[in-house]
Protein backbone atom coordinates (compact mmCIF):
# COMPACT_ATOMS: atom_id res chain seq x y z
CA UNK A 1 0.00 0.00 0.00
CA UNK A 2 1.47 3.48 -1.33
CA UNK A 3 -0.20 6.10 0.47
CA UNK A 4 0.57 9.72 1.43
CA UNK A 5 2.60 10.27 4.16
CA UNK A 6 1.64 12.93 7.63
CA UNK A 7 3.98 15.41 5.80
CA UNK A 8 2.87 15.10 2.62
CA UNK A 9 1.95 18.44 0.45
CA UNK A 10 1.16 18.97 -2.99
CA UNK A 11 3.27 22.24 -3.10
CA UNK A 12 6.37 21.87 -0.70
CA UNK A 13 6.51 17.87 -0.09
CA UNK A 14 4.90 16.00 -2.51
CA UNK A 15 7.21 12.77 -2.79
CA UNK A 16 6.61 12.12 0.56
CA UNK A 17 5.01 8.84 0.87
CA UNK A 18 4.63 5.64 3.18
CA UNK A 19 4.74 1.91 1.76
CA UNK A 20 3.39 -0.78 3.93
CA UNK A 21 2.75 -4.60 3.47
CA UNK A 22 -0.22 -6.36 5.49
CA UNK A 23 -2.43 -9.24 5.73
CA UNK A 24 -6.22 -8.37 5.04
CA UNK A 25 -9.56 -9.82 5.27
CA UNK A 26 -13.28 -9.15 4.36
CA UNK A 27 -13.38 -7.68 7.67
CA UNK A 28 -9.90 -4.90 7.46
CA UNK A 29 -10.76 -1.65 7.43
CA UNK A 30 -8.00 1.07 6.21
CA UNK A 31 -7.53 4.35 7.56
CA UNK A 32 -5.42 6.34 4.79
CA UNK A 33 -4.07 9.20 5.32
CA UNK A 34 -5.16 11.50 1.87
CA UNK A 35 -4.00 15.48 1.27
CA UNK A 36 -4.61 17.45 -1.40
CA UNK A 37 -3.33 16.81 -4.55
CA UNK A 38 -2.35 13.06 -2.78
CA UNK A 39 -3.98 9.76 -2.72
CA UNK A 40 -2.98 6.03 -2.70
CA UNK A 41 -2.41 2.73 -4.55
CA UNK A 42 -3.48 -0.73 -2.83
CA UNK A 43 -2.53 -3.56 -4.53
CA UNK A 44 -4.45 -6.68 -3.44
CA UNK A 45 -3.14 -10.50 -3.98
CA UNK A 46 -4.31 -13.79 -2.95
CA UNK A 47 -2.00 -15.76 -0.76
Amino acid sequence: MYADARDANYKTNSQAYTIRKMKVTNKTKLLLNSVEGGGYAISIREE
